[in-house]
């Protein structure tokens, strides 16, 4: 990982626990993504592992017969989903840890995975999801589509040519930088996401020698959706 995707972890990781009370305060009011695409494949039991759970705020939406795990590298925002939802469990932990805690049914990461700042990452994350995975099990995914809505699209055209530095360095042409602002208007820190394409998160699997049939991928106006069903 070069300084400058060390960099952009250090903002992801800072800062969540920066603006946890307020983050935790849009999601109670439906921010966040629109999970409805995802739910008529999730089993009627077995387990789950939540990576990048945040909250929690996935939990009133699943089958009660799924045994839960959430995982997240804040620890405020894990205080604040223990607070929530005391009768589940969750653990500090990220995605390159996500075959640590056993083998689940369900693999589930949603509006957290664009958070990783480089390829390899990107890859081996999606190599411990697997692993994480029970034979016959999912990886359910979902990351922003910036090519989904016209004031998105301007972000991202925008940025292409009004690149920002970080640290004397030039960002990447889909590596973007928004500011977290409250309800007040003030600025209390930046946001990075990696602008997923479809052709991108393809080029990823194939990486990993999955074949087309092995997963569905699909895109609404706010989200790119991957449903992997991995086989090795």
């Amino acid at each position: 990982m070069t300084e400058l995707q060390k960099a952009l972890q250090k903002i992801v990781y800072e800062g969540y626990e920066k603006i946890a009370s307020e983050f935790s305060a849009t999601r109670n009011r439906g921010a966040g993504p629109k999970i409805k695409p995802f739910l008529k494949f999730l089993p009627e039991s077995g387990s789950v592992l939540d990576l990048g759970c945040g909250t929690g705020r996935l939990i009133p939406s699943l089958p009660v017969g799924l045994d839960y795990l959430g995982v997240d590298p804040s620890p405020k925002l894990l205080m604040i989903a223990k607070s929530t939802y005391p009768e589940h469990r969750f653990l500090k932990g990220d995605f390159l840890e996500a075959d640590r805690w056993g083998k689940f049914s369900v693999v589930i990461s949603l509006a957290a995975w664009h958070h990783l700042p480089d390829f390899k990452s990107r890859l081996e994350s999606l190599k411990k999801m697997a692993q994480a995975t029970l034979p016959g099990g999912l990886v359910i995914i979902s990351v922003w589509n910036f090519w989904g809505r016209a004031e998105r699209r301007w972000q991202l055209w925008h940025h292409f040519w009004h690149r920002p530095n970080l640290d004397g360095q030039r960002l990447g042409a889909r590596d973007l930088l928004f500011p977290w602002k409250n309800q007040q208007g003030e600025i209390l820190t930046q946001r990075y996401y990696h602008a997923f394409s479809r052709s991108e998160i393809r080029s990823l699997l194939k990486s990993l020698g999955a074949s087309r049939k092995d997963y569905d991928l699909f895109s609404d106006s706010d989200n790119h959706w991957l449903i992997w069903r991995p086989t090795k």
